[in-house]
């Protein structure tokens, strides 16, 4: 939704005004919008004003650059930030959020006066058409740096939580506006780079902005996006933007070849492409009296990125032993010396500047774009990491290897962390895009961030920051950032769709979120336990139109069609009873607990498995995942059916011969579905409408290599995974079915256990 705090009202005195010593301009304090721009010079004030807000304020500098290291897991700065317990009441939220607003004001006061001011009064108009853009193009940087910070900016278009969005001054008659969507989200930054894009000039300082900034905060947005939903596109096109500003950026932007000295230079250097500009502040270390305190005292980082940093040949040049940050404290301490320089004591005008994007950057995301896209090898994506280690001379950076994408997405993400760490939150979101595929990780296929803070309890609904106190009393129609419709505690905040698969031959890590309609949770059940219900159930949730399970009630307890469950199990049955097969049957087997609540289990006979719609739509996706009982027949077989040696198994202690002791309860067992016999267990999916079949779809819940309609996969799903089903049209029944490779001898009966799960129905209204 879309709202401004009540602290912007009346902010034009101040905004509307410059510093002569700031940007060679004479001070106009004061104002009001009517007569602040009344020509030429006034309107290079008030775009000068915008530069001044973000002068004043730590909360552009390094405090924001502080909180996402901490939040990524690999700085010890912000304990609310790191264990990602903050609250809505926070005054420190409040304090960033009132800041960036302050600027979006201050933006929003310039594109009016800059748009009503007579062209004539320009000495072009292009020259009007370029300041125009110079302030749309900071209102889009801010809103970028807002949506990161308090939006769902991974989530689908139609996700509630996007920016409080507001093109006009802020004042008391328009402060309630609700927030904006997601996909509305971007559109308006979109919408804003547009004419930077376009009329920008080029870089020459980064103490403004230029059209290489438009260019890659476009490319950033599109990167994170793309990663983080799966969209191949988001990520082209990114990488189109990546290589035309490589290609036709002017030459004074580039990597420079000493580390420290570009560090040393900070506003100044040519590698720096924005930058927040303060060479006008006396005792700009003081101005930055949180961020360098927490540097010069809190100077350890988390185990390991600890690792990381000092294994590198950087780690010489950045970190140093420095003047510690009190005057009464006349130590000396071991601190990261690349932003805290000589220390604020010693060296308080020294330019502590936050970098917002600098030339290694533009490597580090060609070479992740390149690495993400099938039409890119190894090497094509390995050259541009290379090629930017290659710029240096100070340290000498060796060459770097790898056999294969995910090693090759291994070595990008530690790239990003260790050459860009504390900077610009560059370490904190790539530790949601990347995936951890390590063997060795507690958090093995889940974003890196579940392995930098392993010792934190967190699920993706703390990816933003809550929306501040102060905000919602003064705007009632703001929504908070809460679970809503479960749209995060349904998939624990990610689903991977070309990561976390096992034996997966992509090498793709996109994670994407999928909203929902029909969920089935309002319905009631005991803590893990499931019900069969008598002549099926009907759930609508957050849906107007209800969805009618069938279900076929077998005397003996047995049946077909639709269950209901909140199970949760993932190991294998170690007795024979019902009781223990039951927790396999109607189990969601998931690489993490259970967050659904409670989810539909099939069985799949003749045509039980089927759903009616209450009035006929379009269904746009189903969320399907294994039960724990086929998954692991899938995997590992059983005792009768799989001839090689039998697993162990993990629920009973001791000795090392007890293996194979799961019960499948299958009549001649069921068998590893393997590579070399082009296993698979396919879910086909039937669309009906008044009785006559609109269409079908086909969708694996297990692939090996060599499959016909799968020839490069080998995979058994492990998670939720949403399958579109809107090529079916508009429909008032699905039927469910189930074909596997494995099969009977002489009988033909289908061996693989007849269930899946299915919960998320998302229904067109």
């Amino acid at each position: 939704m879309r709202t401004y705090s009540i602290y912007l009202i009346l902010f034009l005195a101040g905004i509307l005004a410059s510093c002569e010593d700031f940007l060679d301009q004479s001070p106009k304090y004061n104002l009001t919008l009517e007569n602040a721009v009344t020509d030429y010079n006034g309107a290079k004030n008030i775009i000068n004003g915008m530069y001044s807000v973000i002068a004043k304020s730590s909360n552009f500098g390094g405090e924001l650059a502080g909180r996402w290291a901490s939040q990524a897991g690999v700085w010890n700065y912000n304990n609310p930030n790191y264990h990602m317990t903050y609250k809505e009441g926070s005054n420190d939220f409040g304090a960033i959020w009132q800041s960036w607003y302050g600027l979006v004001n201050s933006a929003n006061a310039a594109v009016i006066a800059l748009t009503n001011l007579d062209v004539k009064l320009y000495p072009s108009p292009e020259t009007k058409e370029a300041l125009i853009a110079e302030a749309r193009c900071m209102r889009a940087w801010a809103y970028a740096n807002l949506f990161w910070m308090f939006g769902h900016w991974w989530e689908a278009d139609d996700c509630a939580y996007g920016i409080l969005y507001r093109d006009q001054m802020s004042n008391l008659s328009n402060l309630q506006v609700p927030r904006i969507t997601v996909g509305e989200s971007y559109q308006k930054i979109f919408e804003d780079l547009e004419p930077g894009l376009k009329y920008l000039p080029d870089f020459t300082t980064p103490r403004y902005l230029s059209k290489q900034l438009a260019q890659v905060l476009k490319a950033k947005l599109l990167l994170n996006r793309g990663v983080m939903r799966g969209d191949v596109q988001d990520l082209k096109d990114a990488l189109d933007l990546v290589l035309t500003v490589k290609k036709d950026a002017p030459g004074s932007w580039k990597m420079e070849a000493d580390l420290a000295e570009m560090y040393e230079k900070g506003w100044e250097s040519g590698e720096v492409l924005w930058t927040r500009y303060m060479g006008d502040i006396t005792n700009c270390a003081w101005s930055e009296f949180t961020y360098s305190y927490a540097i010069g005292y809190n100077n350890t980082y988390y185990d390991i990125f600890d690792g990381w940093i000092k294994e590198d040949p950087r780690y010489t040049v950045v970190m140093d032993s420095v003047r510690a940050p009190e005057t009464w404290d006349t130590k000396n301490v071991w601190a990261l010396k690349k932003l805290y320089h000589g220390g604020r004591n010693d060296t308080p005008d020294a330019p502590y500047t936050a970098y917002y994007f600098r030339y290694a950057e533009l490597y580090l995301m060609e070479a992740e774009l390149k690495a993400r896209l099938d039409d890119y090898s190894v090497a094509d994506a390995l050259a541009p990491l290379n090629e930017m280690r290659s710029k240096r001379t100070n340290p000498v950076l060796p060459a770097l290897s790898a056999s294969s994408k995910k090693e090759l997405l291994r070595t990008i993400f530690r790239e990003i962390c260790v050459e860009q760490f504390l900077e610009n939150g560059s370490e904190y979101f790539a530790s949601l895009r990347f995936i951890n595929d390590t063997d060795a990780s507690p958090a093995q296929n889940k974003p890196w961030i579940y392995t930098l803070k392993q010792d934190v309890d967190f699920s993706a609904d703390k990816y933003c920051w809550p929306i501040p106190e102060a905000e919602r009393l003064k705007n009632k129609l703001v929504d908070q950032n809460v679970l809503k419709f479960e749209i995060m505690t349904k998939f624990l905040a990610v689903i991977m769709i070309w990561a976390g698969l096992s034996a997966c031959s992509d090498d793709k890590d996109v994670l994407v979120s999928i909203p929902n309609d029909v969920t089935m949770n309002e319905l009631e059940l005991g803590r893990f336990t499931h019900q069969i219900p008598d002549g099926g159930f009907t759930s609508k949730a957050a849906h107007t139109n209800g969805v009618k399970f069938n279900t076929v009630k077998n005397p003996d307890g047995t049946y077909s069609g639709f269950a209901y469950s909140n199970r949760n199990n993932r190991s294998f049955t170690w007795t024979a009873t019902q009781e223990a097969l039951d927790s396999n049957i109607y189990s969601v087997y998931t690489r993490f607990p259970n967050a659904n609540e409670i989810y539909a289990v099939a069985c799949v006979k003749d045509d039980d498995a089927y759903f009616t719609l209450g009035k006929p739509a379009v269904v746009e996706h189903i969320l399907v995942a294994n039960t724990t009982y086929a998954y692991l027949a899938m995997v590992y077989g059983d005792q009768y059916g799989t001839p090689e040696a039998p697993v162990a198994n993990p629920n009973i202690p001791g000795s090392a011969d007890k293996k194979g002791v799961w019960y499948s309860n299958v009549p001649g067992g069921v068998k590893k579905l393997v590579d070399e016999d082009k296993d698979y267990f396919k879910l086909i999916i039937k669309g009906f409408k008044d009785n006559t079949q609109t269409g079908t779809v086909n969708f694996y819940l297990c692939t090996r290599k060599g499959d016909p309609e799968n020839p490069d996969w080998s995979r058994v799903v492990n998670d939720w995974y949403p399958v579109d089903l809107s090529a079916l049209g508009v429909v008032d029944k699905i039927v469910f079915d189930l074909e596997s490779t494995d099969i009977e001898e002489g009988t033909g009966r289908m061996r693989t256990p007849a269930y899946f799960c299915l919960d998320g129905i998302r229904i067109q209204k």
